[in-house]
Formats: structure tokens, sequence, C-alpha cells
């Protein structure tokens, strides 16, 4: 199973997601490792739309960081419609998605 969700495009796009966020570097600095979370995920791909959840583990020399991403498909593409950082030490959270000020916060 784990093998057909890392081959789906949603998979891809939630984790290039992370590769390439600037609020994750921002707020973790250099990414040692992105691991694919397997329990727990969701993902229905009927053709032109879908939804998909995945949750990945982010890895640097200090944190190891819970990301939960929500993603949609319209029209055949897939986008992030949400994305959020936990510290799994300290339970504090903050959007990956840039606000309309341009910035996200630890809530």
């Amino acid at each position: 199973m784990d093998q057909e969700v890392k081959k789906s495009d949603s998979y891809k796009v939630a984790y290039r997601f992370l590769e390439v966020s600037p609020v994750l570097l921002a707020e973790i600095g250099e990414i040692k490792e992105i691991q694919y979370y397997s329990f727990g995920h969701t993902m229905i791909d009927r053709g032109s739309s879908g939804y998909a959840e995945y949750r990945f583990d982010v890895k640097n020399d200090r944190n190891m960081l819970k990301a939960y991403l929500e993603l949609k498909k319209r029209l055949g593409e897939w986008a992030v419609v949400n994305a959020i950082l936990e510290n799994s030490k300290t339970g504090e959270r903050v959007s990956l998605i840039r606000t309309n000020a341009g910035r996200s916060e630890w809530q």
C-alpha cells in the first residue's frame, strides 16, 4: 500500500511542497529527512477531482516535527490547500500556507 501511495500524484505534490516550502525552511532551517507516516492517510482520486490527507515527519539536527497536509484535486490538478507544521515537543503549530500578510505564525 505504501508504494502505491508514494507513486500517486497527490503524494508527489505533497512531498515536493514540503521540500520547497519557504515557511518550513525559515522555521527549521536545513531539512535532513522527510519521512512519510503511513498510518491515517486518506486518498480519493476520481479522475478530474479528488481529496488527500497526509502526515510526514520532518527532521533536522535538533527537532522532529510533524507536517499535516490536505490536498484537493480540481480539473485534474492536485494542490495543497492546507498545511500545518507541529512541534512534537511543545505542541505548537504553524501554518505552512502563507497568509495575506505574507507570513505564518505559531499558534
